[in-house]
């Protein structure tokens, strides 16, 4: 169910695309991409700097880095169902919890039922009662 309702390739991408670090992968794209342009362009490099100045040439691997990723996901969504197979999600995290204490794994669930606990607490004492109750009734009766 977390593999493919909350850790799918479409969220993975979309985190890191624009999620909360999404500025490192930005920064990792426009050097990556500024530096291939500086390899490609090594011999012409000064010429293009001279003609079109050095805060344009600057500009412009700015500006192909920000079209890189702009089109990422673009580049990348193709390749999801291929990730989805490789990465294989679910088995992984079945592997992982499988590994899990009885102690840990409480602890990885219990965030999850947190919110709800109580309403499990209640249904548990109301049937602790009843069951209570039944052999009250069958040792009486």
């Amino acid at each position: 169910m977390i593999a493919e309702e909350v850790l799918t390739t479409d969220a993975v991408v979309e985190s890191l695309l624009t999620g909360p670090r999404s500025d490192r992968l930005f920064g990792l794209v426009q050097h990556e991409v500024q530096t291939v342009i500086d390899e490609q362009s090594s011999i012409a490099k000064p010429f293009v700097v001279l003609t079109v100045g050095s805060r344009r040439y600057q500009e412009m691997k700015a500006s192909a880095a920000q079209l890189a990723m702009a089109r990422m996901r673009e580049a990348i969504m193709p390749a999801a169902g291929y990730a989805s197979d490789v990465l294989d999600i679910g088995t992984t995290i079945a592997e992982k919890m499988q590994m899990l204490s009885p102690m840990e794994f409480e602890e990885l669930l219990r965030p999850a039922f947190r919110q709800d606990e109580w309403k499990l607490i209640t249904v548990g004492a109301i049937i602790g009662f009843l069951v209570g109750e039944l052999q009250v009734l069958l040792l009486l009766g």
